[in-house]
């Protein structure tokens, strides 16, 4: 989702750099959207989705 990442504690935030130690009052992260899902996926979600809802609806009829 990403986020903004600021100081708590101190004025700046500090990390090492290559040529000794960087300072930020803040960093910010952009999102990373990294999990997807294919239409083929949602497809096979929802018959088992399906599936699992009939069975449940027999099971309970079943015990009336």
């Amino acid at each position: 989702f990403g986020a903004v990442i600021k100081p708590v504690n101190k004025k700046a935030l500090k990390f090492k750099g290559k040529d000794g130690s960087v300072f930020a009052k803040s960093v910010t992260i952009p999102a990373r959207p990294f999990l997807g899902i294919e239409d083929q996926q949602i497809q096979i979600i929802e018959r088992t989705i399906d599936r699992w809802v009939q069975e449940v609806a027999a099971k309970g009829s079943r015990n009336v």
